[in-house]
């Protein structure tokens, strides 16, 4: 009888050590499959983001070529200073307001060229090509517009500014109150990108 007690103790020890010896190995192994589970997911995440991505590349090149110079036009090569200047002198006129005075701000970098590597600390999957999207960095112009003139004529200013092509932002807009029946003195700061 002390035998089959030993033998049967023998048995439950071993069965107490392997449980507790291989629990934090299973437990090991769950975890592992729950994240080979999330890599699984995000894999297909990130095959269905590359399709996506390479569909954008190919309707890219389906653009015609008036649609690509508007897009140089929106963002041209070089210092727009001139033409800028120009533009801004023609648009107050058009809109019967009396440009005061102007002055250019500094040009800033704003924004550095992407290149063709893809941005620090994030992978690049590997079906997915990388272009440049812009060549250069893209730089901001700014000036400051004194006009005058009524309110409404004013608002289609603005609406012009707006519709223009290259784009020109409106940072701020203030105006100075005026005895009734003269003119409104504006001064907005503007801005305007190149590369």
């Amino acid at each position: 009888m002390p035998r089959s007690y030993l033998i049967i103790f023998l048995l439950l020890a071993t069965i107490a050590v392997g449980y507790f010896s291989l629990l934090p190995e299973w437990n090991l192994f769950q975890g592992l499959r729950a994240e080979t589970d999330r890599f699984e997911t995000v894999s297909l995440e990130f095959d269905k983001l590359i399709e996506i991505y390479n569909r954008l590349l190919n309707s890219m090149s389906t653009v015609n070529a008036d649609d690509l110079e508007r897009i140089n036009q929106a963002l041209p090569q070089g210092t727009p200073k001139k033409r800028f200047m120009v533009q801004l002198e023609h648009f107050t006129q058009k809109s019967d307001l009396s440009l005061k005075g102007f002055s250019f701000g500094s040009d800033s970098e704003i924004i550095q060229s992407a290149g063709t590597q893809a941005p620090s600390g994030q992978p690049v999957p590997g079906g997915a090509r990388i272009i440049p999207l812009v060549t250069g960095a893209t730089k901001q112009l700014s000036a400051n517009l004194d006009i005058s003139g009524d309110y409404d004529i004013l608002k289609r200013f603005l609406i012009v500014l707006q519709k223009n092509i290259p784009l020109i932002e409106t940072d701020t807009l203030s105006f100075s109150a005026v005895e009734k029946g003269n003119p409104y003195t504006f001064k907005l700061d503007l801005k305007t990108y190149y590369q």
